[in-house]
């Protein structure tokens, strides 16, 4: 038995229905099977939209056993196809995920300018930033045989820390920098040279686009967990990577790397760590990159200490803060 709806209305018309070459025909009107919008089916009844028209069939129906197996493998095929594709997918945004940093590094560094403040520093930084002399920077870089073309930079603010910033440009924040020596400092200054010298930011951006990408089809609470896991993983290989960059700079002007593990605890010596979500953190653990160092040092040729802060203090008479601009 089958009825025929005409748009919404409610007035059904009892109809005779054929199936043949995957299409449903009451005579009047054919419903190619292809062409379906919607169907529920059930073990006695299918239910079938097409344009402005419901066809409903029962069981009772002679093309009904037809039909339903019909529309049974149709709808099984199309299950297949969405996992498949649900998985080829999931796929390519892993293999992109995890060698983000090979990708990106492919990439021209034009390309990732979108991400980057027009600006040298972001706005946040203007009324309590102070860029370090170029002579005194040039002086600074020449001590570790550096060539490059840097800046240096002190943030006025109520933490200790430093981080590189995309075009060239390292920020030590004067909580910091007034706690070390000039060995701390630079051991410190090579781990940021580090993060410019393998361009680190470019495969944070690249995941971020990626991560935008897919977001358009995936669960963004999915999404948000992966990605925060998978970015964490790869902070910490560049902390590693820059760790490692930093302590070759230091051997090669034969400064102990004893002062990479002093400089290492004051950093973080306000943190609180939690070894059990290392996983999640952005930063190996303090005691984890106090070991690589000692390590180092042991199969190194020991370089010269010493606890001098004269470049250290020249460097902050260059830029004197008031104490309001914390």
């Amino acid at each position: 038995m089958a009825f025929l709806f005409r748009g919404s209305t409610n007035i059904k018309e009892e109809v005779s229905v054929s199936f043949s070459n995957r299409v449903i025909s009451t005579g009047e009107i054919d419903f190619p099977i292809d062409s379906v919008n919607t169907t529920f089916y059930s073990k006695d009844e299918i239910v079938i939209h097409f344009k402005s028209y419901t066809l409903k069939i029962t069981n009772e129906d002679f093309a009904f056993s037809l039909i339903y197996e019909d529309l049974s493998r149709s709808k099984k095929k199309v299950f297949f196809l969405s996992c498949l594709g649900s998985v080829l997918l999931i796929g390519l945004f892993y293999s992109l995920f995890s060698r983000s940093s090979d990708i990106a590094q492919l990439i021209p560094d034009k390309y990732f300018d979108f991400a980057i403040d027009s600006t040298d520093l972001p706005d946040s930084f203007k009324d309590s930033v102070c860029k370090i002399d170029n002579q005194l920077t040039k002086n600074i870089l020449n001590q570790l045989g550096v060539r490059s073309k840097y800046e240096i930079y002190l943030l006025n603010v109520g933490f200790k820390n430093a981080f590189a910033y995309p075009k060239d440009k390292i920020i030590f924040t004067n909580e910091l920098i007034e706690k070390l020596n000039d060995d701390e400092f630079f051991a410190i200054l090579g781990h940021e040279l580090g993060h410019l010298h393998y361009k680190h930011y470019k495969p944070a951006v690249f995941r971020a686009v990626v991560l935008d990408f897919f977001g358009i089809g995936f669960s963004s609470k999915f999404l948000t967990y992966f990605g925060s896991l998978s970015n964490s993983k790869h902070s910490r290989d560049a902390e590693r990577q820059s760790d490692e960059y930093s302590a070759d700079l230091m051997i090669n002007n034969g400064i102990d790397l004893r002062s990479n593990i002093s400089a290492m605890e004051k950093v973080s010596e306000d943190n609180s760590e939690f070894k059990y979500l290392s996983f999640m953190s952005t930063h190996p653990l303090t005691s984890q990159r106090v070991q690589y160092f000692k390590n180092k040092r042991s199969n190194a040729t020991k370089g010269n200490s010493c606890n001098s802060s004269y470049l250290v203090e020249k460097i902050m008479k260059s830029c004197e803060f008031s104490d309001t601009n914390k």
